[in-house]
């Protein structure tokens, strides 16, 4: 499969439909069973609900505009490894993921820093994704906006979910509410997150302009 064919804009619907690609089809089957297994089997089963209240969204909203938004497999696939990594993350609520705990005694850190791995991941798989829908929309946005908006757009979805995440702090159970939140003691931990998803984006975006180029100069 050629990086120009890969690169190709595409309905949402192909790929929700499982007439797309049989790698996109096979990872969306992986995924959905993954979902149902952890929905299932959660530890703390409210903290699973609340972590996934965005994801469900995020589905629904793909299906409702599944033929209205064109992306291409690298998109999709980045997106479907983003929701992995917030799958691992919701099941041990982050802030005790077995990865996450390796890595703190390996190098001493003070906390697990899996959310701050998911944030970045945020901004890095979803920068594309939202760069090829301004780009294949019916008005011709000039190439300035389709790279520098969704970096806009990342980091202001970054600040809102950090909102959303101190208000169920405060409205859910305490000890549900701090877990949800997963500060971790650190202070900072909302205006870090924010940074990581900043950090990603303009990776993401780095590598998207870095495809599209060589895309671009094997036509």
């Amino acid at each position: 499969m050629g990086l120009n064919t890969v690169l190709t804009l595409r309905p949402l619907g192909d790929f929700l439909r499982f007439d797309g690609r049989l790698l996109i089809s096979g990872l969306l089957v992986a995924y959905l069973t993954s979902y149902l297994y952890a929905a299932l089997t959660a530890p703390l089963p409210l903290e699973w609900w609340l972590d996934n209240i965005v994801v469900l969204a995020f589905w629904l909203g793909a299906w409702w505009y599944r033929d209205r938004v064109f992306i291409s497999v690298v998109s999709m696939i980045a997106i479907l490894a983003f929701l992995f990594i917030h799958l691992v993350g919701a099941y041990y609520v982050y802030e005790n993921v077995p990865a996450g705990e390796w890595f703190k005694q390996w190098f001493g850190w003070q906390r697990n820093h899996f959310d701050r791995l998911a944030h970045f991941a945020f901004g890095l798989c979803f920068i594309m994704p939202l760069a090829e829908c301004l780009k294949s929309g019916r008005k011709r946005l000039p190439d300035w906006i389709v790279r520098s908006f969704p970096v806009s757009l990342i980091v202001a979805l970054s600040a809102v979910y950090e909102i959303l995440e101190a208000i169920v702090a405060e409205l859910v159970r305490p000890e549900v509410g701090a877990a949800f939140l997963g500060a971790q003691g650190d202070i900072w931990d909302a205006q870090a997150d924010m940074l990581a998803a900043l950090l990603g984006s303009v990776a993401g975006l780095l590598l998207f302009s870095v495809l599209t180029r060589i895309a671009a100069n094997r036509k």
